[in-house]
């Protein structure tokens, strides 16, 4: 037998064997994007070291335990947390299902990369529209406090990474389909 043959054959193989775990990308990046439901978004710091902290869907907690619903921090962080829950359907479920149906690989790769763009717009947009909101709330609220800063946590990283989770999972995919096509 050919070499070159050979070296095709077990190149297929291979990729054939890791188109089998691509799922785990996606699947990988909806869980993240549960777990930073939980975290908040941002922190406000006030002059006399108050914090308070603020969830995407508009939640906020100071350290002295009050809560606040604030309503223009609400409907946009409602709006931007269906967003986020139509982009974690979009990435878990078709991975379960790529995992399991073979046949219809290629349309499940797709959920991945909506999921993952969904997911990458709308967190951008959310921070352009409610970085803004969420100042103007907190000070209109808190007027006799100065207030010191206002920073995005951390846990906006996970939602980035979620989005390339997703969408690499659709560009490993589609290549490795590709070259096994051409064999």
């Amino acid at each position: 037998m050919n070499k070159s043959l050979l070296a095709k054959s077990n190149k297929g193989e291979k990729l054939a064997q890791i188109l089998n775990y691509i799922w785990i990308f996606p699947f990988t990046g909806g869980l993240l994007i549960v777990v930073g439901l939980f975290n908040p978004i941002f922190t406000v710091s006030f002059d006399n070291s108050v914090m308070s902290y603020i969830w995407l869907f508009g939640l906020k907690i100071d350290l002295g335990g009050r809560l606040m619903l604030p309503e223009s921090m609400v409907i946009i962080g409602l709006v931007f947390t269906l967003l986020l829950s139509f982009s974690i359907l979009f990435l878990i479920f078709p991975s379960i299902n790529f995992a399991f149906n073979k046949k219809k690989q290629d349309i499940y790769s797709n959920y991945w990369l909506f999921g993952g763009l969904l997911m990458l717009m709308g967190i951008i947009f959310y921070l352009i529209i409610d970085y803004r909101t969420q100042i103007y709330t907190v000070v209109n609220h808190l007027r006799n406090v100065n207030l010191y800063s206002v920073e995005i946590t951390p846990i906006i990283s996970v939602y980035f990474l979620s989005a390339f989770l997703g969408i690499s999972g659709y560009i490993l995919s589609r290549y490795i389909k590709t070259h096994i096509l051409e064999e």
